[in-house]
Order: structure tokens, then C-alpha cells, then sequence
């Protein structure tokens, strides 16, 4: 019983004098601002490894890429090289493209949008829409949206102080921006001892 024991101790040693040889590792964390489209690259590399990112396209469904930022710091690179010398972000910057002339948004941007009975997620807004004059069209919010355990949101108005928070809409040439308000509400707990 007694050499077993020593026999698992000096195996434990040697595992443990391996890795004490073995390179440093970093981890590369690469995605898009906002989050529309998966790129690869990230993962764990050994120090000193140069990493080159895929490119990225310029433009991606309703977004215009705009650069890259690595670490914090705008790089005119596409596709960028990191050299691995310590934890990395990379970022790639997108930016919505607008090139309707209607404009649905909320503020903040929280919750979804249902517009004509398709809802757009907070990081799809805003989104733009080429409406004919006198078309008709729905759109609504939900009247409050839980942020946390200790705040929600609470519709207010839209931007022309309409408080419904579901409206139908017939389009003329005043009428160019839907944008809906929120407003914070913050809960406190009493707690009650016993």
C-alpha cells in the first residue's frame, strides 16, 4: 500500500514538472461591436504567436463596418495581425446603415420594437423603412421593460408626446421619425426584520 502512494506522488511531480516548461498562454477575444456576426480567431494561443483575424466584410446586412479596434486602439488593418504577448479584445466596429427615410427608434434603446408585426431586438435599432405616402403601418413597445431586479423602464411617449405605447401610423411627408421615450423607474426593498 505504501509504494502505491509513492508511486502517485512522483507521478504528480513529473505532471507537475511539465507544465512548469510549457509556454505561456494568452486568450484572443474576437468579436463584433454591436454582436451581428460570428468571427474566428479567438481562442487560447502560446506567447509570441502572431495571429491573423479573418477579414471582415464591409458591409454586413444593415451595417457598414467602420475598423477595427484592438485593445481599445482604432487599427486601419483588415484583416489586423496580433502578436500574442498578453490577453487580447479584438473588436470589429459596425455601424447601422439608415437608408430609409422613416426612422423607428427607442430611448433608451431596451426593449424590442414590433413594427407591421416583426419585432426588432434593442440591437437591431435603429432601423429605417421606405414607406409610401398614405401607407399604413403599426407599431408598439412594450410598456415596461425589467432591467434589473432593482429598475425598469417605463414607457413614456413617443417623441411627438403620443402615449400610446401601440400607435397605427399613415404616412405623409411630416411625419419621418417614430422614436419611442422610456422612462426609469428604480425599486427599493423593505426589508423587515423579524
Amino acid at each position: 500500500m505504501l509504494i502505491l502512494v509513492l508511486v502517485a506522488t512522483i507521478a504528480f511531480v513529473e505532471a507537475n514538472a511539465q507544465t512548469d516548461d510549457e509556454e505561456p498562454q494568452y486568450i484572443l477575444r474576437v468579436r463584433t461591436d454591436p454582436n451581428i456576426l460570428y468571427i474566428g480567431g479567438g481562442g487560447l494561443y502560446d506567447q509570441g504567436t502572431t495571429v491573423k483575424l479573418d477579414s471582415v466584410p464591409g458591409i454586413w446586412r444593415d451595417y457598414t463596418f467602420l475598423g477595427w479596434k484592438i485593445d481599445g486602439v482604432w487599427s486601419d488593418d483588415n484583416p489586423p495581425s496580433i502578436r500574442m504577448d498578453r490577453n487580447h479584445e479584438a473588436l470589429a466596429i459596425y455601424e447601422k446603415s439608415l437608408s430609409g427615410e422613416i426612422l423607428v427608434d427607442t430611448i433608451p434603446r431596451i426593449g424590442e420594437v414590433v413594427v407591421d408585426g416583426t419585432i426588432y431586438l434593442p440591437n437591431e435599432l435603429p432601423i429605417s423603412f421606405d414607406w409610401d405616402t398614405g401607407s399604413e403601418h403599426s407599431i408598439s413597445v412594450p410598456d415596461s421593460v425589467k432591467e434589473s431586479l432593482n429598475t425598469r423602464y417605463v414607457f413614456d411617449s413617443w417623441k411627438n408626446q403620443n402615449p400610446a405605447s401601440s400607435i397605427t401610423v399613415v404616412v405623409d411627408s411630416d411625419d419621418s421619425e417614430f422614436i419611442a421615450l422610456f422612462k426609469v423607474n428604480w425599486f427599493h426593498r423593505i426589508l423587515s426584520g423579524s
